[in-house]
């Protein structure tokens, strides 16, 4: 008879037969095969890095370039920094170039000349955003300087005013970095926003049909690059055509990644969370940190603060006298 007490002469009675050690290998077998099996599913059914993005604890570094005629940057640099920051974790360096000068001159400023005569001017920046408007520029050599970085795979998004920038020099270089070939706008007019990719991450959450609120621009389009595609329209009244004003283009021989929209002119309209929601993803895809099966209200992970020299966007104003600034 055998004596025994605890743990201890449980196993001990396990193993007393032959038989019984048979038993109960077959028993471990199959519990550790279950417990494979069910770790395998967990893994193939829960998230992996590539249906979610990663909680990235270092910062996305982004550059805005902004200053030039016809729109208040002052209001745009505090409404772009701080809602995108909100939406996602980036922080900012501002380049804000006005000084007191017409919108129409024709020749760059020395700060313009001086900022992108540095060959170093994006270095250390993940992503450039242009938000500025230098219409009748005609400087090839700093058309050529600013797009350099692109060619060599810097991603960029570009909002409405930059669209246009050497319009009246014409420059074919500038258009193929945009991806689209845009001759100006006409008077503001009441429109709605066609959304024509539903699917696509950037508009996933756009509204199907979104009438604005104000009255706003269309540029109105001569040409889409084959390298451009068109994710929203809406139809110009005063050309009777419909022009693109949302689109990504893949530039030049790296394919770089750049998100542009003609939207929008108006500091309440830029300010609407429809829009910086848009940009934002707009701006996420360009340095591939969007994802499908994120959903468009999804706040994501904010920045802990707005400015990379923990400084505020007002610290980044100037003078705009002469650059006739309107909402």
């Amino acid at each position: 008879m055998t004596v025994c007490h605890g743990m201890e002469c449980s196993i001990s009675l396990l193993f007393e037969y032959p038989g019984d050690r048979y038993k109960l290998c077959r028993i471990i077998g199959s519990l550790l095969l279950g417990a494979l099996i069910i770790l395998g599913v967990a893994r193939a059914d829960g998230p992996s890095s590539d249906t979610v993005p990663s909680v990235d604890s270092k910062s996305i570094r982004a550059l805005l370039i902004t200053g030039g005629g016809y729109h208040d940057y002052n209001a745009q640099t505090k409404i772009l920094t701080e809602g995108i920051s909100a939406r996602a974790n980036v922080e900012w360096a501002v380049f804000h170039e006005n000084g007191n000068r017409s919108p129409s001159d024709t020749v760059s400023s020395k700060a313009l000349k001086d900022f992108f005569d540095n060959p170093d001017w994006s270095k250390g920046y993940d992503v450039v955003v242009y938000n500025d408007c230098y219409t009748k520029l005609r400087d090839r050599d700093l058309m050529s300087k600013m797009i350099a970085p692109h060619k060599a795979g810097l991603p960029a998004v570009i909002l409405h005013g930059a669209i246009h920038n050497f319009e009246f020099a014409k420059y074919p270089d500038w258009y193929e970095f945009v991806g689209m070939e845009s001759p100006g706008h006409k008077k503001a007019q009441d429109f709605t926003v066609i959304n024509l990719a539903p699917d696509n991450p950037i508009t996933s959450g756009l509204p199907a049909a979104w009438t604005l609120p104000k009255r706003e621009e269309v540029y109105e389009m001569n040409k889409m690059f084959l390298t451009a595609t068109a994710l929203a329209k809406a139809h110009d009244a005063n050309t009777n055509s419909d022009c693109n004003v949302i689109w990504t283009n893949l530039y030049g021989p790296a394919r770089t990644r750049v998100f542009a929209t003609s939207l929008f002119h108006r500091n309440s309209m830029m300010s609407d969370p429809v829009y910086l929601d848009l940009v934002t993803r707009g701006l996420l895809w360009s340095i591939g940190k969007l994802d499908a099966s994120v959903p468009q209200s999804a706040k994501l992970f904010p920045a802990k603060q707005v400015m990379l020299d923990d400084s505020t966007p007002e610290s980044t104003f100037k003078d705009q006298t002469g650059y006739m600034v309107h909402d």
